[in-house]
């Protein structure tokens, strides 16, 4: 079961190669047909082209494949840069959840995007009751709305607030 399921996987990993493959064969047949049937040249054509043909022919297939073998590594480098990205964030929230101090992420204007379990537990509020409401409404504290709050600080140009 696992050999064709990897052998499937690797047959979908490598269309575009296939695609170019395809492409050159329907390509190589379409040209030798204009020569029979527009330019009038012999049957003979289809099946047995000249050497400048052969030639010609076969620069336009290697460049048909060439480009689907390039397509297919940006392709496969795109999704393994993209799984890479969906992992790191799946770990970074993991550790933004599992973290013992209350922590939480508040944009220029104050508005609450995240909060962390335990600053949940500890303010009484969900995750969703606090999301897109100002920080100071759903977190208050001392320094809130004063020149002192952390957020004011940072956005006045200070570089390291505790």
């Amino acid at each position: 079961m696992t050999e064709v399921a990897t052998s499937h996987s690797n047959l979908a990993s490598h269309r575009f190669v296939f695609i170019g493959i395809l492409l050159a064969g329907i390509w190589w047949v379409l040209e030798a047909s204009i020569h029979v049937f527009i330019f009038h040249e012999s049957f003979e054509q289809l099946f047995r082209p000249d050497d400048h043909e052969i030639w010609m022919r076969s620069f336009v297939v290697i460049l048909l494949i060439a480009f689907g073998t390039y397509a297919q590594r940006i392709i496969n480098a795109r999704e393994r840069a993209e799984e890479g990205t969906r992992h790191a964030y799946a770990e970074l929230d993991q550790i933004f959840q599992t973290a013992a101090d209350g922590m939480r992420v508040v944009d220029k204007d104050f508005n609450v995007l995240r909060a962390n379990k335990t600053l949940c537990d500890l303010s009484g509020f969900s995750e969703q009751e606090a999301k897109g409401k100002k920080c100071y409404e759903v977190f208050h504290g001392s320094m809130c709305q004063t020149s002192e709050c952390p957020l004011t600080r940072i956005l006045g140009g200070e570089e390291c607030v505790e």
